[in-house]
């Protein structure tokens, strides 16, 4: 597969009260679903990928509290 690539401003990201509200674990999630939507080629959509994976390829250890607190991030 041919890397991908997206336009990501930094600056807005680091600022963004949105982003800023997010714990770390779903601002992972947010970014991982970014890689994601990028490599579909349909305009960002995405519908292959479960909650589980997303937070799976986002680092989140289902051995962990993180994994409790983090499900329903893509609601």
């Amino acid at each position: 597969m041919a890397q991908q690539w997206f336009k990501f401003y930094g600056g807005e990201y680091l600022s963004d009260p949105k982003m800023l509200a997010l714990t770390s674990s779903e601002r992972s999630c947010f970014l991982t679903l970014l890689c994601y939507a990028s490599m579909t080629g349909k305009e960002g959509a995405v519908s292959h990928i479960t909650e589980e994976v997303l937070m799976a390829q986002s680092g989140i250890s289902f051995m962990q509290d993180e994994w409790e607190r983090t499900k329903g991030v893509l609601k």
